[in-house]
């Protein structure tokens, strides 16, 4: 029987599935920091505000994941207009 030589076709580019995963990433720091700033962790009655883990902190994060997922929504859809193929 004669062995066939496969070859592998990549459906999405290297740049869709960097972007795929940094907005996955993103959706899911800002969905665990939005139930900690909507629904703040006391620790032994302790004010939020002074746990280990600063409200300030998570705001932070929550802010700073909110700009990467912007950011890479909009570079996805300037490559999906620059790139036609």
């Amino acid at each position: 029987m004669k062995e066939e030589k496969r070859k592998i076709y990549y459906l999405f580019s290297p740049f869709l599935r960097i972007f795929h995963w940094i907005m996955v990433l993103s959706i899911v720091t800002l969905f665990v920091t939005g139930l900690l700033v909507t629904k703040p962790v006391t620790v032994l009655g302790i004010e939020p505000t002074y746990t280990a883990m600063s409200m300030d902190w998570i705001r932070n994060i929550h802010f700073l994941a909110a700009f990467l997922f912007c950011a890479a929504f909009i570079l996805r859809i300037y490559g999906f207009i620059v790139n036609k193929g």
